[in-house]
């Protein structure tokens, strides 16, 4: 089975060196592009995709790859959570597991 757009952004592999966007379909390279807040034509064809992802992204790809590693260092806190219907700070996550046991 293909992978899903989600899963080639997560892996990364379109970031390295040596990578062939054209390996790579029309909707998940729209979905790259996106992630990355780069712009591209409409309408476009896929010559046109692979043309920008080698102009626009390639050329970035070391400041995407540093991103993803500082991001992938960062823990979620449940700290400054708030309740989404009545806007109360939620609990930290913490002390719900201390109430269960």
């Amino acid at each position: 089975m293909a992978p899903t757009a989600s899963q080639v952004i997560e892996s990364g592999e379109y970031l390295e060196p040596d990578f062939n966007p054209s390996s790579l379909t029309m909707p998940i390279l729209l979905a790259i592009f996106i992630h990355h807040n780069i712009a591209y034509p409409s309408p476009h064809t896929k010559t046109v995709l692979i043309k920008l992802f080698n102009e626009k992204l390639k050329p970035r790809a070391g400041e995407f790859k540093k991103q993803r590693e500082k991001e992938s260092r960062v823990q979620a806190s449940s700290q400054d959570v708030f309740d989404g219907v009545t806007g109360a700070r939620m609990p930290a996550v913490e002390k719900i597991y201390e109430k269960v046991l």
